[in-house]
């Protein structure tokens, strides 16, 4: 599983820039805004003594962030992801709601959508610990 995010694709209007340069659509402050889609990384925390996790579906998340083009000069990848907590988990198959509490992200931008907004994990006990 990869530990990185990474960006699919810039979204804006097809126009072609304006007097002051700005390509996508404007927001009601005039700003020149943008929308960026990253495939972020699901990461598993928590997990409680004596359980392995077997699996997660999916292992990434499609997340579009909004905001000033500005904001996301300043956005490094590295510094997002989706985060869910296992600390209740037991042996089996479970769904796990996600939403924007499960990110991590600068405040300079804002979430638009995240797609899927359940994840699936698989806990088993680990074998030593179910003697």
């Amino acid at each position: 599983m990869s530990a990185r995010a990474t960006a699919r694709r810039l979204r804006s209007c097809s126009r072609l820039p304006d007097a002051r340069g700005c390509a996508g659509a404007r927001d009601w402050r005039g700003y020149c805004s943008r929308a960026l889609i990253f495939n972020l990384p699901l990461t598993v925390t928590n997990l409680p003594p004596g359980y392995v996790l077997e699996d997660v579906e999916p292992r990434q998340l499609e997340v579009t962030f909004g905001g000033a083009a500005g904001a996301f000069y300043l956005l490094d990848a590295r510094r997002l992801g989706v985060t869910v907590d296992a600390g209740a988990a037991r042996s089996g198959r479970r769904t796990v709601s996600v939403s924007e509490k499960n990110l991590t992200y600068p405040r300079t931008v804002v979430v638009e959508e995240m797609r899927p907004t359940e994840v699936t994990i698989v806990v088993r006990r680990a074998p030593e610990a179910a003697s």
